[in-house]
């Protein structure tokens, strides 16, 4: 990795820039980013199926799960790419480090300094405690390989508790952990809720799952899912399954909706459905087309 681009991933504190919630390009950011914008408008036409306190409580968690995408997105480019003083206000570390001539504080011999450490301590014993030992790591072992191990084991290691403790979650805290988990592991971990599997759900953790399960819990909710969910979870799924998701809703098909499945339908499916809807067309109509 080229030394400017590691510098970018990693603070000099040696907390992950690359796996931080806030940081614009890691992958945290960018999953929050995606499945933001595949909800657009999802919210609105969901809406319009439910009614009362339910449709209340729903539309009242959907803004709230939005609202937390838009947090998680970022906008923060790094505390090296910045003149302030880091992702702490007040951090004294991207000065000092510039004063010292090193690029972090593992590699400055008079680490651990005093200053840092009562400055991590005063946030959050944790962050002072990840502070030395995230920055003895890479006095050990170099940075690169520093932050090769730190990313490779994130997922995994987030995937290792959530498996074990499988028995307490429920399907709904899997939206909040799916832009973590390894996809092996949230598909096995939607198979152990499968009981509780919902098609709201299903929509969200749409991006995250492989084809084959979401496919397969698709079908399961087939009567729960209505067309205009379609869209949302239609360049996710096998083909052949939102064809026969399609072909369930025939009698209840927009033109319009139809055309916008297009990219993802079989062609044979497509033209079926086409020829269908012109059949069943009155001539009323035609004539008012």
């Amino acid at each position: 990795m080229e030394k400017q681009k590691l510098l970018e991933l990693t603070a000099p504190c040696s907390l992950l820039c690359y796996t931080c919630t806030a940081y614009k390009d890691g992958p945290v950011g960018e999953c929050a980013r995606k499945l933001y914008s595949y909800l657009d408008g999802f919210g609105e036409m969901r809406g319009q199926f439910l009614s009362g306190e339910g449709r209340k409580t729903w539309m009242a968690q959907f803004v709230e799960f939005c609202s937390t995408l838009q947090h998680i997105g970022g906008v923060c480019p790094g505390c090296r790419m910045e003149a302030g003083p880091g992702c702490i206000q007040g951090c004294p570390v991207p000065g000092c480090i510039s004063e010292k001539g090193v690029d972090f504080c593992g590699e400055c011999p008079e680490f651990p300094c005093q200053k840092a450490g009562d400055f991590f301590t005063a946030q959050n014993p944790r962050i002072a405690a990840a502070w030395e030992a995230g920055s003895r790591r890479i006095a050990e072992i170099g940075a690169e390989a520093y932050f090769e191990e730190k990313k490779g084991c994130s997922k995994e290691t987030l995937g290792r508790f959530a498996e074990k403790c499988a028995e307490e979650l429920r399907f709904e805290d899997l939206a909040h952990l799916a832009p973590f988990l390894p996809r092996e592991t949230l598909n096995g971990l939607v198979d152990r809720c499968a009981e509780d599997v919902s098609a709201e759900g299903l929509i969200v953790l749409a991006p995250f799952l492989s084809k084959e399960t979401l496919g397969r819990f698709a079908e399961k909710c087939a009567e729960a899912l209505h067309f205009e969910d379609l869209p949302a979870l239609a360049p996710f799924l096998p083909r052949e399954t939102l064809g026969g998701l399609v072909e369930h809703y025939a009698g209840s098909i927009p033109m319009e909706h139809l055309l916008g499945l297009a990219p993802f339908l079989s062609k044979e499916t497509l033209c079926r459905m086409v020829t269908r809807g012109a059949q069943e067309k009155t001539p009323e109509d035609v004539t008012e087309e």
